[in-house]
């Protein structure tokens, strides 16, 4: 495997997670950290998207209710709190 994933598509991608799980997580600007929101609003605006914050706001209060959710459908508290960091780190970097 190349040290380095090659972005594919200018404006998206699918590459490998920064847990480096071997999964795939969308990436933008072929960026492979979490979008902050200011980039995501900056984003929004050259894809001219509609009410782009009320989205942001949306996906920001859908995240913050993971670990309550997992719980509800038995998510072992060690999955809930390892896959939990990294939601807690992707929505402080939305909130930015």
């Amino acid at each position: 495997m190349a040290e380095r994933q090659q972005c594919v598509v200018a404006r998206f991608d699918l590459v490998p997670d920064v847990g480096e799980r071997r999964e795939h997580s969308l990436a933008f600007e072929c960026e492979r950290n979490p979008p902050t929101g200011s980039e995501l609003l900056a984003l929004a605006k050259r894809w001219d998207v509609i009410a782009a914050g009320n989205l942001i706001d949306a996906v920001a209060a859908s995240m913050a209710q993971f670990a309550a959710v997992a719980k509800a459908r038995g998510v072992p508290s060690a999955n809930v709190a390892e896959i939990g960091a990294d939601v807690a780190r992707r929505a402080g970097r939305l909130a930015s």
